[in-house]
């Protein structure tokens, strides 16, 4: 019975091949099962960037929306003659806690670089 998967060869660093050789050593796999492995690992991992700056894309749009909402409502009651002082100061809470949110997203949220990039156009704006 012959194997009908593709063959390929690969030329590599010494020293890359010193680390394959030792990592299939140490968790007791082929050569080619590690090399595997790792690649099926590369895809997995763009695909969970991809889903991650999704997910990130979706909680920045929230967040900025309700930050633009948030400094709407403060406008309003700033500009409001008829406005009590307790209602000012309750509209400058939520706008603090809303602006306080977007800065913690965008301090420790970690994301692809395209993903950055198109984040800080839309704050620019």
């Amino acid at each position: 019975m012959s194997d009908s998967r593709p063959s390929v060869t690969i030329r590599m660093p010494p020293a890359l091949m010193e680390q394959l050789k030792a990592r299939a050593a140490a968790r007791s796999h082929s050569m080619n099962a590690e090399i595997i492995q790792r690649l099926e690992q590369s895809f997995y991992n763009e695909t969970f960037i991809k889903a991650n700056d999704d997910m990130a894309q979706v909680n920045f749009t929230l967040a900025m929306d309700l930050f633009e909402w948030k400094k709407e409502i403060l406008d309003h009651v700033e500009n409001d003659p008829k406005s009590t002082e307790a209602e000012r100061a309750i509209a400058a809470h939520e706008f603090a806690k809303a602006e306080r949110h977007m800065r913690f997203l965008f301090a420790s949220a970690t994301l692809s670089e395209p993903l950055k990039a198109e984040l800080a156009k839309r704050q620019n704006k």
